[in-house]
């Protein structure tokens, strides 16, 4: 079953995965924006991609950036835009496959953060997607993506269990099951996502999706980037955050985030 209940409680779903570190994220990728961009235009436009609660582009509407948030739920929409509408800051949310979009101007600086590239699961619609975001993207701008380090490829022996408290408020949230389906040969998990919801000790709330993921490996990255024929220059690096560090720095490299600059 291939359902996204999962995503239908986004104060939930930001409460457990605390994004308390999104201005760091930020910072980050201004970093890159700064090293690696090559602008012929000197406006700054932002998008993320598959944003969620679009914590990344309400950050750079703060940071003087017109931010663009595109994604497949409408519960993570009506929340971004409820929050931007109570600081009165902008932000343009478009419900959109990441695979293949149009906006309606291009932007200099995209990402998609926390691996939710996994959503994509073939070599044709990854390299349809890198397509959509280059005729999206102005000459000289970027696209940074935020992979799972490689060490995390293989299906876990133990499921990720993370819990997080509210004042009365208390929720579980558990990813990838032990015995959740995994194909050898198309690299897909057939993944659990759940959160468990309880107030003063009480379940109020219970949710579970099985989603498709695939996880990207380094070398067929690099094959991909070259078979698509766009991509100019692709830069790795061993995490989100500044200083930026080289994927092979050991415990120290906790993602794989790429840092892509297409062909003009």
């Amino acid at each position: 079953m291939e359902h996204k209940e999962f995503y239908d409680d986004p104060a939930g779903y930001v409460l457990t995965l605390n994004y308390s570190d999104y201005k760091s994220n930020c910072d980050f990728f201004e970093w890159c924006f700064l090293h690696h961009s090559n602008l012929k235009t000197k406006e700054n436009i932002f998008l993320d991609i598959c944003a969620g609660p679009a914590f990344h582009a309400l950050e750079f509407s703060r940071r003087n950036w017109k931010a663009y948030a595109l994604d497949l739920s409408e519960s993570m929409r009506d929340f971004a835009v409820s929050t931007a509408q109570k600081e009165a800051i902008l932000l343009n949310y478009y419900i959109g496959d990441m695979k293949q979009f149009v906006l309606p101007e291009k932007v200099s600086l995209s990402v998609t953060f926390d691996n939710s590239i996994s959503h994509i699961l073939t070599n044709e619609d990854f390299i349809m997607h890198l397509n959509s975001v280059r005729e999206n993207t102005v000459p000289g701008g970027i696209y940074i993506i935020d992979f799972a380090h490689p060490r995390l490829f293989f299906p876990l022996s133990n499921p990720g269990v993370w819990k997080a408290h509210d004042n009365d408020t208390e929720i579980e949230m558990i990813v990838s099951m032990p015995d959740d389906h995994y194909d050898t040969v198309t690299q897909i998990w057939d993944m659990t996502f759940k959160t468990i919801t309880q107030k003063n000790g009480n379940i109020i709330r219970t949710a579970e999706s099985i989603m498709k993921q695939r996880y990207y490996l380094t070398q067929e990255l690099k094959a991909l980037f070259m078979l698509s024929g766009i991509v100019e220059q692709f830069t790795f690096y061993g995490s989100h955050y500044l200083p930026p560090i080289p994927l092979t720095h050991g415990d120290e490299s906790i993602s794989m985030t790429v840092v892509l600059k297409f062909k003009e």
